[in-house]
């Protein structure tokens, strides 16, 4: 039998294709906010980084994972902020 025939195979799939959908619109989202948040930044002159608060969001969302899945969210996470971080700094020079 070949595995993408497995009935149960294609729901999980079909779920996990919701799931992506679900967090793709929640980062463009927030990915919205980071902008707004680079003009509010220029604005006062404030740095695009803040080491202290990536630390707090790292910390608070590994907590979400427990042992078996800390690690791998902290690591998107990281990209996460690197892209927003990065967005703010692109908005800064508009």
């Amino acid at each position: 039998m070949k595995l993408k025939n497995v009935p149960e195979l294609k729901k999980l799939r079909a779920a996990v294709d919701r799931l992506d959908d679900k967090t793709a619109a929640l980062l463009a989202k927030r990915f919205g906010f980071a902008e707004k948040i680079g003009r509010l930044k220029k604005k006062c002159g404030c740095a695009v980084g803040d080491a202290k608060r990536e630390r707090e969001i790292l910390e608070r969302l590994a907590s979400y994972g427990g042992r078996k899945y800390a690690d791998g969210l902290v690591r998107v996470f990281k990209a996460v902020i690197r892209e927003s971080r990065g967005m703010q700094k692109v908005r800064r020079k508009s």
